[in-house]
């Protein structure tokens, strides 16, 4: 049997939910272009309390170009959270020492981000 992808979008619709109260996501660096898929969705506005992991290891799934670009991405996906409505009300650092391959003393690999829908 083999699996089927949905989207938060497919599974709410299914269920026949129009909020989600907390949804926590660890997605293994696919983070980054589901946050953009939810933004240009609109499920975002449906999501009260989001704790998520962010990966800094590596670009991502799906996301690539020069550091740099890379960092801009993830930045306007930042941007696109708060713009959404979304406050960073905690954030917790997780293992590890690199972001993009390269070993940093001063950051951690990956971070557990905790917002709050204020618009909602």
């Amino acid at each position: 049997m083999g699996s089927v992808s949905q989207t938060l979008r497919d599974i709410m619709q299914a269920l026949s939910h129009h909020k989600v109260d907390f949804l926590y996501a660890d997605l293994l660096s696919a983070e980054w272009r589901i946050f953009q898929n939810w933004m240009e969705q609109g499920t975002l506005s449906s999501i009260q309390h989001l704790v998520a992991t962010v990966h800094l290891q590596w670009a991502g799934f799906e996301v690539d170009g020069t550091n740099e670009e890379v960092v801009r991405y993830w930045f306007s996906i930042l941007h696109g959270l708060k713009a959404s409505g979304f406050q960073l009300v905690h954030s917790s650092p997780g293992e590890g020492r690199s972001v993009l391959k390269q070993s940093t003393a001063s950051t951690h690999s990956s971070y557990t981000l905790s917002w709050v829908n204020m618009e909602n």
